[in-house]
């Protein structure tokens, strides 16, 4: 090789390095990506469920380490929303779909490739099926994976709005300390809805 493509290799993997060095501080200063991995069930008909089931296995699975039964349950997971007729189908499945491969197709090599490819299926199945508060959270799901804090939190503060109240967006958002910190009226607007639940 010569010293041009050395310098080039070089000046390549220094920047990647450096993303990824800013994405990891993101992450960790950014909306907790362990509430976003969390399924909303309601929106999913009964014929989900052995997708969601798989999907806890997976999950379960990737708390243990078990990296053989992880993979066997995702693969289970995005088949079966497959035979449901996939992420095209509706917005639940849309959403399912996302979840799945957010929470457990990510390595460190293809974050962009799988993040950005997940928000622009979601945004697809905006455009498709309107605004429903799943899609809004995987769209937040999405945007926390590539980094994009302020992009996450408005589209988990549309996932709120949409979801008019529901508990689990509103536990979800109460949950976070990030949200405490840099969004405290969404937390208010929670805290409100969450008082005649109490």
């Amino acid at each position: 090789m010569n010293l041009v493509a050395v310098a080039t290799v070089a000046y390549v993997g220094g920047t990647v390095a450096l993303h990824r060095v800013r994405l990891a501080r993101k992450h960790r200063d950014g909306l907790e990506l362990s509430l976003l991995r969390r399924v909303d069930p309601n929106p999913l008909s009964k014929d989900a469920q052995p997708a969601l089931e798989a999907l806890a296995r997976a999950e379960a699975a990737r708390v243990q380490a078990d990296h053989a039964t992880r993979e066997r349950e995702v693969r289970a997971a995005l088949a079966h929303i497959r035979t449901l007729g996939g992420a095209r189908t509706s917005s639940a499945l849309a959403y399912l779909d996302a979840q799945v491969r957010l929470s457990h197709r990510l390595t460190p090599i293809n974050i962009e490739l799988v993040g950005l490819s997940t928000l622009v299926s979601l945004q697809r199945a905006l455009a498709r099926f309107g605004s429903t508060p799943e899609l809004h959270l995987g769209l937040a799901h999405a945007h926390a994976v590539l980094g994009r804090s302020t992009a996450a939190l408005d589209e988990l503060g549309r996932a709120v709005y949409y979801a008019k109240g529901a508990p689990f967006y509103v536990e979800l958002v109460l949950a976070s300390t990030y949200v405490e910190q840099v969004r405290p009226r969404l937390r208010e607007s929670c805290l409100a809805s969450a008082a005649p639940l109490a």
